[in-house]
């Protein structure tokens, strides 16, 4: 019976929702679903039901998105700090694969394990380290990227590796080399916005975004956010902005108060040779008649 079955799809997300204590969240949902008589369900409830548990899921994946976005910078503070995170960005990447194979509370446990491995190693054979580099230098040589000293480092390796020797210290070089020389080739993003009319208290209006790479590489799979106090529509997406060159998109927003509004922008985008999410933030203030 289709209603049993969400029945069964709701119970471990609210679970799920009870133990981070994100039920006043899901108050209206939460509420919606629990008195449904299963039993006697009419086909106007069971939609009911169903559009309810759509929007618990998809709730859920949403909160997903931001608690991973936070463990994300909580590692990258450690990292910048000269803590040991290769442990802790192994797991990360984990939860993202848990989450999307719909095992939601395996992909938040890893999230919390995550945060809580910083100051451990990742997995270290030789093999592990090899493959790594050997993964870098190849996305590299595809988008015409050169990096010196990860592949001087990697020769090296490879040749005590013929000689017999142990490549280990070749090996963990090469792989600090390319951490340096990757973060060389990372985007450098701008955000300028442009007020598009008055701005009034509920009334929709557009913010026109432009976006600037500044770096020498391109960036990937670029999206841009507005945040604050207004009800915000949509986003400006760009699946690649070459170095150098920039995009523009308009972004509705509807202000909720009058007076001087300070808003947000964020703006999330890609390496070409990680698949690392960079995030720049920054802010702008629009008076709101």
């Amino acid at each position: 019976m289709r209603a049993n079955e969400l029945i069964w799809e709701y119970n471990p997300l609210h679970d799920l929702i009870k133990h981070l204590d994100l039920r006043s969240k899901f108050a209206a949902e939460i509420e919606d679903i629990g008195r449904t008589d299963v039993a006697n369900i009419t086909p106007r409830d069971l939609n009911r039901l169903a559009r309810s548990v759509e929007l618990v899921r998809a709730g859920m994946r949403d909160v997903f998105q931001d608690y991973r976005e936070r463990a994300r910078r909580s590692i990258e503070r450690a990292s910048r700090a000269g803590k040991e995170t290769g442990r802790s960005w192994e797991v990360w990447a984990d939860a993202e694969s848990q989450a999307k194979k719909g095992d939601l509370w395996e992909a938040f446990s890893s999230l919390e394990s995550a945060v809580s491995s910083v100051g451990r190693k990742a997995g270290e054979t030789p093999e592990q380290l090899s493959r790594l580099v050997s993964e870098i230098l190849d996305k590299a040589s595809h988008n015409l990227i050169v990096l010196p000293a990860t592949e001087k480092a990697f020769a090296e390796a490879i040749d005590a590796q013929k000689q017999g020797r142990n490549p280990m210290e070749a090996l963990k070089k090469a792989v600090e080399a390319s951490r340096r020389e990757v973060r060389l080739t990372y985007p450098d993003i701008s955000a300028e916005v442009e007020v598009a009319g008055e701005a009034v208290e509920g009334r929709p209006m557009d913010l026109v975004v432009h976006l600037r790479n500044d770096a020498k590489h391109d960036a990937r799979k670029l999206r841009a956010f507005v945040f604050g106090d207004a009800e915000v529509r949509g986003m400006v997406e760009a699946e690649l902005l070459k170095a150098g060159e920039g995009t523009s998109g308009r972004i509705t927003v509807v202000p909720n108060r009058p007076g001087l509004l300070s808003l947000g922008i964020s703006v999330k985008c890609k390496p070409l040779l990680t698949d690392e999410d960079v995030l720049y933030d920054s802010k702008f203030d629009m008076d709101v008649k």
